[in-house]
């Protein structure tokens, strides 16, 4: 999804007749504004892919723990851990709207999906109803990710609307 914000952004550019060390320049800045964070349904993923011990991985499933994860530096990091999914949706849409009040530029937001179609649709009506301003996506997490997360994850993008982007 934020790598789709990239190039629609540097597509819109291109065709506008910016150079590509403007482009470049650019797409630095909406680098900048991207947030990514994400809810495993199932940590045996995490497990298998050596990002999770075997026993943090067991714990972590018979507590039905669900951490919310995010990238640090190209590594998939836990930043919180809650006990189901509904509560780390939660977590992560206050993440979202801090996000929202602290910026003064439109966001686009992408809903990324690993096989959960009806949480996904869960997710797009709560935001739509608590952010009607927001422009919101709807995406699949492609197996090159869900290798390493498994089946049911949910996640949020979020960066400058690349639609409304003024120079």
């Amino acid at each position: 999804g934020g790598e789709a914000y990239m190039v629609l952004l540097a597509a819109k550019l291109v065709a506008e007749g910016y150079s590509p060390e403007q482009v470049i320049a650019h797409l630095k800045k909406i680098r900048e504004t991207t947030g990514v964070y994400f809810v495993v349904d199932n940590l045996s993923h995490l497990v298998r892919t050596g990002r999770l011990s075997n026993a943090s991985g067991l714990v972590g499933n018979l507590l039905r723990i669900k951490p919310v994860l995010t990238f640090q530096d190209g590594k998939i990091v836990a930043i919180q851990k809650e006990r189901t999914m509904r509560r780390a949706y939660a977590a992560i849409k206050a993440k979202l709207a801090a996000e929202i009040a602290a910026v003064d530029y439109p966001l686009r937001v992408t809903i990324e999906n690993g096989n959960n179609p009806k949480l996904q649709a869960e997710w797009t009506a709560d935001l739509k109803a608590s952010f009607p301003d927001l422009t919101i996506d709807e995406g699949e997490i492609g197996p090159v990710v869900g290798v390493h997360v498994g089946e049911g994850v949910m996640g949020l993008i979020w960066a400058r609307d690349w639609e409304k982007w003024t120079i």
